[in-house]
């Protein structure tokens, strides 16, 4: 996928889409070494 596919939407239309598919936001502050971490992904509130 490149950025030409993608499409841009509010942040009004992220949160409606988030709470629609019952979604989760899982993330990482530190990794095991230490450093900080950007690992971040969505899933479903029901394996959260």
């Amino acid at each position: 996928m490149s950025d030409d596919d993608l499409e841009g939407i509010s942040w009004d239309e992220f949160f409606e889409a988030f709470e629609e598919n019952n979604l989760a936001m899982v993330y990482q502050e530190v990794t095991s070494g230490g450093e900080e971490s950007r690992f971040a992904k969505l899933v479903s509130r029901d394996d959260a």
